[in-house]
């Protein structure tokens, strides 16, 4: 086995400025997922990724269409029916790349320094797909073959909610059946691998409220005309406690308890020092917020929480303009703790900012991801052979953690897809992923390709 395996990392390890060029191409690819100005260019990542797959040897690449971007298709299936069928998950969208002005680099340009490289989709998630677009290369480059066989599916609309994932995934259930779902979403600690054990749910959207049908001057109709400023201000406000506790009544409704397991695992991980040591670097937080609400490894995973994302009304420009605007809007996003159903959830949020109408504002919601929480710790085979991969290749074992993100396909993996295991495997180091310079550590993008051979050597029946 491992004569194999030797073969298919020399042939990586030869060929790491070959891949690392090929990353930066797709990385110059702007697949910006929330904006419509970039359906193009998602398209054209899209078609490039089907390229890319047909050329180092999967079959039936193509681009599937959806009711939004499309999912990127391809298989191998002539490993033997004696040899498991593995379904890889990651995405090609991005988020969007603001604000441009604290960018160290331009984002769509990939730019390696320090040993980094940075780029918008650089650790989130386009290292997903090269990565594991690369083991197989390496395999059929040196054998001609893989040792199992594999499907994969590459979404561009994960950061957008993944609005078109169910229709998709219910429309092609047949095709996507496999023994193992494996996730290559995430990051690791820099030196510590992490294999996630669960994923938090989702619910994002957008508020608007409307005041006077125009700006008004705010010295004619201050003090007597409601400001559409002031009512998002009282509904924001209303989200929380003085404790960081969120007030919106019964949003906390059918959050599941957790068991001795759940708590020695967010127990292991807050006390791990590579893992948190990151965390506070990359926000630059001191100190942690709501430390009332429930232990900090809780707060993390097993609890749920509601954030506002971005504000908007209005002058934004420089200097002062004296106006009363006559709409105001923010976006907010709720991540769900495993056992909360998100259409309850949902309709919970709905009611109570709705709550806030008056006679002098209309409040308006549009509701764009609804997705819920999945439990996947690692066992079994596959999760053996996860662990296998990064001894090997890391030289230490995973910490194995749930993530606070949400990933909204698993949930409808996890309710329709007849209790196929999911298990996930994160390939890179990096940070940054919805905020400027992301970047991913160079010598982990080399690491995971090899990380990635490895889990395909060890999941093969011998």
């Amino acid at each position: 086995m491992q004569n194999n395996a030797g073969a298919v990392i020399n042939y990586v390890q030869s060929h790491h400025d070959e891949y690392l060029a090929g990353f930066q191409e797709l990385l110059r690819l702007r697949s910006v997922s929330t904006d419509p100005v970039h359906r193009q260019d998602v398209i054209d990542c899209a078609q490039w990724i089907v390229r890319e797959a047909t050329r180092i040897g999967l079959k039936n690449a193509e681009a599937l269409p959806t009711d939004g971007h499309p999912v990127v298709y391809a298989e191998y299936l002539e490993a033997g029916e004696d040899q498991p069928t593995i379904l890889f998950y990651a995405h090609y969208d991005v988020q969007p790349p603001d604000p441009l002005e604290l960018w160290q680099s331009p984002p769509f340009e990939p730019t390696v320094h320090d040993g980094k490289l940075f780029a918008r989709g650089s650790a989130d998630n386009k290292a997903g797909v090269f990565v594991t677009l690369k083991a197989f290369e390496a395999y059929f480059s040196t054998l001609g073959r893989l040792p199992v066989n594999v499907k994969v599916i590459f979404e561009g609309e994960e950061e957008s909610g993944s609005p078109s994932i169910e229709r998709f995934l219910s429309q092609n259930k047949e095709r996507l059946i496999a023994d193992y779902l494996i996730v290559n979403d995430g990051t690791n600690a820099p030196d510590q691998p992490i294999v996630p054990a669960g994923v938090r749910g989702i619910i994002s959207g957008e508020v608007k409220v409307q005041g006077p049908k125009q700006d008004l001057h705010s010295g004619s109709y201050g003090g007597w005309v409601q400001n559409p400023l002031h009512m998002v201000s009282r509904i924001i406000a209303s989200f929380h406690d003085a404790t960081g506790r969120v007030a919106i009544p019964h949003f906390y409704d059918g959050v599941d308890p957790l068991n001795d397991e759940e708590k020695d695992l967010l127990s292991r991980a807050v006390m791990n020092g590579a893992f948190m040591d990151e965390m506070i670097e990359e926000s630059g937080v001191k100190s942690y917020w709501a430390e009332a609400v429930a232990p900090l490894g809780e707060r993390m995973w097993a609890q749920p929480c509601i954030d506002v994302n971005g504000m908007q009304g209005g002058y934004q420009g420089i200097g002062t303009k004296t106006i009363i605007p006559a709409e105001a809007s923010f976006k907010f996003s709720a991540r769900l703790a495993p056992g909360q159903e998100p259409g309850h959830i949902q309709n919970i949020i709905d009611e109570h900012i709705k709550g806030f109408e008056d006679e002098w504002t209309k409040i308006s919601i549009t509701f764009e991801s609804n997705a819920r929480a999945v439990k996947s710790i690692p066992t079994g085979k596959a999760a053996d052979a996860i662990k296998r991969a990064f001894v090997i290749s890391w030289g230490k074992e995973p910490l194995i953690y749930p993530e606070g993100g949400s990933v909204p396909l698993l949930g409808i993996f996890d309710r329709d897809f007849d209790n196929m295991p999911i298990l996930s495997m994160a390939y890179v180091t990096g940070g940054g992923g919805h905020s400027p310079n992301e970047f991913i550590y160079i010598d982990s993008f080399h690491r995971g390709i090899e990380c990635a051979v490895w889990f395909l050597e060890f999941i093969k029946k011998d």
